[in-house]
């Protein structure tokens, strides 16, 4: 069984659904400490004028918070703004209504943490692009021992998993030697980020699924098997 993991982040790029599609269990690192100018409340988008970025605003807390501890700010002003900014830059796009229609009820909703909110967005996209993995929090594991590849090794063991899928960001910190002697098998996502008509000006790659999916609806599975 190969598991894969990954922090919950907001409105996840098109990377972030090719690894959980490529995974038998996609675990969701919510009990990690909260990222700071990443991707848990941030994504980005397109506009007229290339990249934008699309950041919601967070309640200040400790700075060894977690994930799961960390609080939206403001959310029935803020997630209001959001969608509003979405409409600005795809009310054109051919399945603006389609994907309003299912993000419309989420963003309505009283949040107050981030990762539920975070949360439901994921299953939401997950389930636009037919992608069925189970998907765990880390959380709900126990606590895992100190060190990044210890953590993972620890939930590979409590999944009962043979293989980790990582992301080549993480190639740099993984101790290959620690997954072997653990008797699991490393692997690397092997991904090159899809490139599909984008409506206007030049294709920019790596933004939120959202873009992708604004132009190609429920079709958009497809360009995350290449």
């Amino acid at each position: 069984m190969r598991v894969a993991a990954h922090q919950p982040n907001y409105l996840p790029s098109t990377g972030f659904f090719h690894k959980m599609a490529n995974c038998d269990v996609f675990v969701l690192l919510d009990n990690v400490q909260y990222p700071r100018r990443d991707f848990c409340n941030r994504t980005r988008i397109k506009s007229p004028r290339g990249a934008y970025w699309l950041t919601l605003p967070v309640a200040k807390g400790a700075f060894e918070q977690k994930i799961n501890e960390t609080r939206l700010f403001e959310p029935d002003r803020n997630l209001p703004r959001h969608l509003e900014t979405l409409r600005h830059f795809y009310a054109r796009a051919p399945f603006y209504n389609f994907l309003n229609q299912m993000l419309l009820p989420i963003y309505e909703q009283p949040w107050e943490f981030l990762l539920s909110f975070n949360l439901a967005l994921i299953k939401t996209l997950a389930e636009i692009l037919g992608i069925t993995t189970p998907m765990v929090l880390a959380s709900s594991l126990g606590e895992p021992p100190a060190g990044k590849s210890e953590r993972l090794i620890f939930l590979c063991q409590q999944l009962g998993a043979d293989t980790y899928l990582s992301g080549r960001g993480a190639e740099a910190y993984n101790d290959p030697g620690a997954f072997t002697a653990a008797g699991l098998r490393l692997e690397y996502q092997t991904f090159t980020p899809p490139v599909y008509p984008q409506g206007h000006g030049t294709f920019i790659p790596n933004l939120s699924i959202v873009d992708l999916i604004m132009y190609q609806g429920p079709a958009s599975r497809r360009f995350l098997c290449t």
